[in-house]
């Protein structure tokens, strides 16, 4: 019914984490891992999805971030997130590193944090992406560092990477992308500093 509910009506995403939250206030973990077991699959599929817009994925991605959140308390060893990490992390690394446009700028700003708070919390069940995500990085950095020169650098201005792709008040630059990349990065760096199995 959960899952019924939060596909066919994309406003209701937020009350189902408050819902969450409440309820993990209440009845613990147990309860908590059931409900996450059927929200997780629901809300990938609305990102998925070609028929909702890109501010209804954004609030779906929030979702995802607080649900994570919530679940950085659980024991891994009853904890649904980490079961289904196999399945999530493929597909958060797909949306992490999206060509830039504005839409594609709001998707990755919702999608790195997802990915930190991963390496944060559940390293060792990452094992089979970390490579690639290592890749990934590097890429994008390196790409970023070439054309913000051949943007900025080389014509002597300020560095207003902004300009040219707002539009409106909130929109995700290249610029701020980059320094959520850096986060990812440096957590990264993090777990290799702890010895874990990168």
């Amino acid at each position: 019914m959960i899952q019924t509910h939060v596909t066919s009506s994309p406003s209701a995403v937020y009350g189902c984490v408050r819902c969450l939250e409440v309820v993990t206030e209440k009845t613990g973990d147990d309860t908590l891992a059931q409900l996450t077991a059927v929200l997780v699959p629901a809300l990938l599929q609305m990102i998925r999805s070609d028929v909702f817009q890109v501010n209804i994925k954004r609030r779906c991605l929030r979702t995802l971030f607080r649900i994570f959140e919530l679940a950085s308390y659980v024991p891994s060893r009853k904890n649904s997130v980490v079961a289904q990490l196999p399945q999530v992390l493929p597909f958060l690394l797909s949306q992490a590193f999206l060509p830039y446009t504005v839409d594609n700028g709001y998707i990755m700003s919702e999608t790195l944090p997802l990915l930190v708070i991963v390496l944060q919390y559940w390293v060792k069940y990452a094992d089979a992406i970390l490579l690639e995500l290592s890749d990934k990085l590097l890429q994008f950095l390196s790409g970023f560092v070439s054309n913000y020169i051949s943007k900025e650098v080389a014509h002597g201005s300020a560095a207003d990477w902004d300009e040219g792709y707002t539009t409106d008040g909130e929109t995700v630059s290249p610029v701020t992308l980059a320094a959520q990349v850096l986060e990812v990065l440096d957590s990264l760096l993090q777990c290799r500093k702890s010895k874990a199995n990168i």
